[in-house]
């Protein structure tokens, strides 16, 4: 028992995986399929879903400010991106700068062909009302997608499965009578396909002078506003131009490279990671006192996104604000007290999510207030802030062995999140519609526990099948 709540940095760090990092993964997921699976009817809560496309009538209105749980799930996902870069860079220390290119094209190309694959063969793609043979395609679909990037696969099997793909997309009619094209692809892994690659390349080069990568953000910034409506009163120059410029429309945008202000923050916190694994110095076991106080810290460090979803959302900025301080004061005051009980890592994501989040903040009036639509300054900032929050929490938790069950399952869905992320789409939903059970799924729209309740049995649907493959070693490989 006296090292049941032990906060050391050993048991779970390494440098090729972080458990409290597949875990931030597999929330983001579930996060993603529950948002996406809920009941899109007008008695569902107006936080229960995207804040500028709020119920009754779900129509995008860019004037709404704020944000709900649902806007978060995407920055997550991206900024645990970042952060697995430098995890993955350390088994590749013999890597020159062309050997990296390569292998950053590489998975450029490969995530391309899953966000343009996916989209082509998702039922509601082929047709308004799928039939039998439209799911049966989307089931297809999905085998050959495990025939493609399953890391236990032939390579001439992959390559075989990959021409059977191309072939197919392009021989098919879709609901609009059209057949394949580049812009028919799922956004969300098209962007993280780009951030894959250009996050990848700045990582890579600065990966000795972390600084350089803070460096970039500047510029970034510059070219952003250059490229807004009001950011350059009209006038012409090549920063314009280069953000118009796309050498393959529809797979690169310019407009794409704004996650960086997500992913490139992911990266320290990958970096201490890494930095943590190699660090084998000892780490005090805490007093009964200290632990009340550890668990008195991590009930803090989890309000910070309670505080600013609710006050963000419901436009209480100075009381968020407030609350945010005093928050953030009583978690400083705790950081020294436990200066010996806590890891290097621990220390550093509570620093660096404190500046961001007060960053965020004070960005917040800035373009009209935060929103994921058209994504803000103040929305990547506070993002990254609750991100390095909610990662220092899972830190916790993992080290004092609370929640390990729970803990566990995300952290399943989170070492297979590509499964998770089509499983919902090429499978669940086509064998509901085959079974005809999708009718009986329809009426769980009435109101909105039914409504959260469809969400749910649909998300453990889709866990289920991603866990199965984990227990399986069934992974794949983008």
């Amino acid at each position: 028992m006296r090292n049941k709540f032990r906060i050391t940095s050993a048991t779970f760090m390494n440098p090729k995986r972080n458990q409290s990092l597949d875990v931030l993964r597999g929330l983001a997921i579930v996060g993603m399929i529950l948002s996406g699976s809920i009941a899109f009817s007008d008695t569902m809560p107006a936080w229960m879903h995207h804040a500028q496309v709020p119920p009754p009538n779900f129509v995008f209105n860019p004037q709404l400010a704020g944000i709900t749980w649902v806007d978060l799930v995407f920055p997550f996902f991206l900024f645990t991106m970042g952060a697995a870069m430098p995890l993955a860079a350390s088994s590749k220390t013999d890597f020159s700068f062309l050997e990296t290119i390569a292998d950053l094209s590489k998975r450029f190309f490969r995530l391309a062909w899953f966000a343009l694959f996916l989209e082509h063969v998702k039922p509601f793609s082929l047709a308004n009302s799928p039939t039998v043979w439209h799911c049966v395609l989307s089931i297809v679909g999905f085998g050959l997608l495990w025939l493609m990037y399953a890391r236990a696969i032939k390579l001439p099997l992959k390559i075989a499965a990959f021409v059977v793909s191309v072939g197919l997309v392009l021989s098919l009619t879709y609901r609009d009578g059209s057949g394949f094209k580049l812009e028919r692809n799922d956004i969300i892994i098209l962007v993280l396909a780009n951030m894959a690659f250009f996050g990848g390349l700045i990582y890579h080069l600065s990966k000795h002078n972390p600084w350089l990568r803070l460096a970039v953000l500047p510029f970034l910034l510059g070219l952003i506003l250059a490229n807004s409506p009001h950011g350059t009163g009209g006038m012409e120059g090549w920063q314009v131009d280069l953000t118009k410029f796309t050498p393959v429309k529809y797979l690169y945008n310019f407009n794409f490279l704004k996650y960086l202000f997500i992913v490139i923050p992911g990266t320290f916190a990958g970096d201490w990671i890494v930095q943590q694994s190699n660090d084998n110095s000892p780490v005090a076991t805490p007093s009964v006192k200290k632990r009340f106080e550890v668990i008195l810290l991590l009930i803090l460090v989890l309000s910070l996104p309670i505080i600013n979803l609710y006050g963000l959302f419901t436009r209480q900025v100075s009381l968020n604000l407030c609350l945010n301080l005093i928050a953030m004061a009583f978690i400083y005051f705790l950081i020294q007290r436990l200066e010996t009980e806590l890891s290097n890592f621990i220390k550093k994501a509570t620093y660096a999510g404190m500046y961001l989040l007060l960053l965020g903040l004070t960005f917040e009036t800035l373009q009209g207030g935060i929103k994921k639509d058209n994504a803000t300054f103040s929305y990547f900032f506070v993002a990254s802030g609750l991100a390095f929050f909610i990662l220092l929490a899972l830190e916790l938790l993992e080290k004092m062995e609370i929640l390990r069950g729970i803990c566990h399952f995300f952290k399943q869905l989170g070492q297979n999140p590509m499964v998770a992320y089509v499983a919902g789409s090429l499978l669940i939903t086509p064998l509901l519609r085959i079974t005809t059970l999708e009718n009986y799924w329809a009426m769980l729209d009435g109101n909105p526990w039914l409504g959260l309740l469809k969400g749910i049995t649909f998300t453990a649907a889709v866990a289920a099948v991603t866990i199965l493959t984990v227990r399986k070693g069934w992974f794949w490989k983008t």
